[in-house]
């Protein structure tokens, strides 16, 4: 019988962790996709790809392991917000602001960062390549070439 609970408890302790974990909040994201404003919302795990989110306002957001591939985010608003391990493959992130944002572990590979304020951003394990950061201010305060 202990065995017999015991087993029972490995196989399902997968499906008890993973309901533990908060997803995104699917009223927040509406609000996203209709307005272009969310600040200091989850959205955390979200599937945005491809979005058009020109000059979206997400400050203080939550957007840690969402997908925003290929997503039009020219001159959006991302300071303070947390875009760890989130997927910005391809994505147009022209004149962004990402000042003070938490981008470890992001990708960023052929994105578009001309232009884009990374100051005082945490990059830690962020994949940058192929993307292009013309103009781009670093998170040390100096200008990308």
């Amino acid at each position: 019988m202990k065995l017999r609970i015991i087993a029972i408890s490995v196989l399902m302790a997968p499906f008890w962790f993973a309901a533990t974990i908060k997803a995104e909040n699917p009223a927040e994201v509406s609000k996203l996709l209709e307005t272009k404003v969310c600040q200091g919302c989850d959205l955390s795990g979200a599937n945005l790809i491809g979005v058009e989110l020109e000059n979206g306002k997400m400050r203080l957001s939550n957007l840690s392991v969402a997908n925003l591939s290929d997503a039009n985010l020219e001159g959006a608003y991302f300071t303070g917000a947390n875009l760890s391990g989130a997927n910005l493959s391809g994505t147009n992130l022209q004149w962004a602001n990402l000042v003070n944002a938490d981008l470890k572990g992001a990708n960023f590979s052929n994105a578009d960062l001309s232009q884009a304020s990374l100051r005082d951003a945490q990059i830690d394990n962020a994949d940058f390549s192929g993307a292009i950061m013309t103009g781009a201010i670093m998170p040390d305060g100096t200008v990308h070439p």
